[in-house]
């Protein structure tokens, strides 16, 4: 009887401890990705324009790419600045879709959001000013 009390008991404590477990990952991940900044101060966003981009019209499209998760409020909030400033852009979910991930690693991993613009400029972070720079477009 003994025993069986100390399992019931084990069970709860054991299944607290893994969440507790799991949030602290999940924690720690979004720590690692870039994501635990509001300012978006990741570092590493490439400002030079490209000469392909220097030659290009406004109003030519731009090939916009956003590596993203679906939990991440930087991503989110990316995402809503890109469609406030009616910036078309193609979604690459890197939990969702294997060769976002890769692509995602290819550019160095690390964190998310994560934006390429013309396939050479890349930006770590959500970090509006420098998107809207580069785009050439005065932000919303």
């Amino acid at each position: 009887m003994k025993i069986a009390a100390v399992e019931q008991f084990s069970a709860p404590r054991a299944k607290r401890a893994r969440s507790f477990g799991r949030a602290l990952a999940v924690s720690m991940l979004l720590a690692s990705l870039g994501c635990g900044s509001a300012t978006g101060d990741t570092p590493n966003a490439s400002s030079a324009e490209s000469p392909a981009a220097e030659e290009r019209s406004d109003t030519e499209a731009r090939l916009v790419e956003v590596y993203v998760t679906d939990w991440c409020p930087y991503c989110q909030r990316l995402e809503a600045f890109l469609k406030e400033n009616q910036v078309a852009y193609v979604r690459k979910n890197v939990e969702a879709d294997d060769s976002a991930r890769r692509e995602h690693r290819a550019l160095g991993g690390g964190g998310i959001p994560v934006t390429r613009i013309d396939g050479d400029q890349v930006v770590r972070g959500f970090r509006p000013e420098v998107i809207a720079d580069l785009l050439g477009i005065e932000a919303n």
